[in-house]
């Protein structure tokens, strides 16, 4: 299971994804300096976002911005919890998000912490399968555009 790497932006990567318990930031303030999705995939984590409370459990997806803005703190995890992380230089944002629609962002940053409905719970677990593949059989070197095009 990949851990969030605080060093990330320094290593001139431009993404960097995978799986994590968020264990290692519990009751610290998750500002990963790039901007974070997160996706939870088993488990439930009880979390302060803006100054709430809130549950995120399966298949909630938060979207955390590089400049800090609405970070949240992490302050307790369930045994199983379990989160599919994608971190993104600022660069690789922009060029994800040259492929979506502005009311899609500005959705995000009005709620950052989505729940989908059942339909759309469906075509998120497909959607990660898909990008657990990308990640277990794509060489890192020609992942770029694959994880570009389906963020």
């Amino acid at each position: 299971m990949k851990q969030l790497d605080p060093y990330f932006e320094s290593k001139n990567e431009k993404f960097s994804m995978g799986w994590t318990d968020m264990r290692e930031v519990l009751g610290r303030i998750l500002n990963p300096g790039c901007n974070t999705l997160l996706i939870c995939r088993s488990g439930r984590a009880t979390l302060l976002l803006n100054g709430k409370r809130h549950l995120f459990r399966r298949n909630d997806i938060l979207n955390i911005y590089a400049d800090g803005y609405m970070s949240p703190v992490f302050i307790r995890t369930s045994e199983d919890f379990s989160t599919f992380c994608c971190m993104m230089s600022g660069e690789f944002a922009k060029e994800v998000s040259y492929n979506v629609s502005s009311p899609f962002w500005d959705l995000l940053t009005a709620y950052p912490l989505l729940r989908p409905d059942r339909k759309q719970a469906e075509g998120i677990e497909l959607w990660l399968k898909q990008m657990e593949w990308l990640e277990c059989n794509i060489a890192k070197d020609r992942l770029y555009p694959f994880v570009r095009d389906y963020i």
